[in-house]
């Protein structure tokens, strides 16, 4: 039998796999063309009402854009979406969560 400390120095290191990440993560793309979309808030802002901000991620290096909604409406939702496809041109590809906001989109689109 060996101690405590010599267990621990002598112990062969476990081999670790890494996680294979989807294509679409690692595949060259351009700008915005791959995204996720989240929603925060309520924040309070200068104005005192309740604003909420769309956050659009790049999904290959986690570039960042955000809007400003009104609300956390299905409408507002896309009326922020419209606003970045006017700016930025229009994704091939987004991942959404399962927000009630999210749930509309899918009912009009």
């Amino acid at each position: 039998m060996t101690c405590i400390i010599c267990k621990r120095f002598n112990a062969k290191p476990i081999s670790v796999s890494e996680g294979l990440l989807p294509q679409n993560r690692v595949k060259d793309a351009a700008i915005f063309e791959i995204i996720g979309l989240n929603l925060a808030g309520p924040l309070i802002l200068k104005n005192r009402e309740k604003n909420w901000i769309l956050i659009l991620t790049r999904a290959v290096n986690r570039a960042t854009n955000l809007e400003i909604l009104t609300s956390a409406s299905t409408e507002s939702f896309l009326l922020g979406l419209r606003r970045f496809t006017v700016r930025r041109g229009r994704p091939s590809v987004i991942y959404l969560d399962n927000g009630i906001n999210c749930k509309g989109c899918y009912q009009l689109l």
